[in-house]
């Protein structure tokens, strides 16, 4: 990762881009198996499970 303040180059923008597309659906589809429910209010939902997973994982 580049340090703050520093400018990526198109390639690396690019790049970069992907691995967080990559990280982002790897940590839905992990979101997606551990919730029940509908789709209401997903996104707030994500992001709320997301923290509490960063302190306190659950494996299923």
């Amino acid at each position: 990762m580049k340090k703050k303040g520093t400018k990526m180059n198109k390639k690396e923008h690019i790049k970069r881009h992907k691995e967080l597309h990559r990280a982002l659906d790897e940590l839905f589809a992990d979101f997606i198996t551990h919730r029940q429910g509908g789709a209401e209010n997903t996104t707030i939902e994500l992001i709320e499970w997301s923290h509490k997973q960063t302190e306190n994982p659950t494996e299923e």
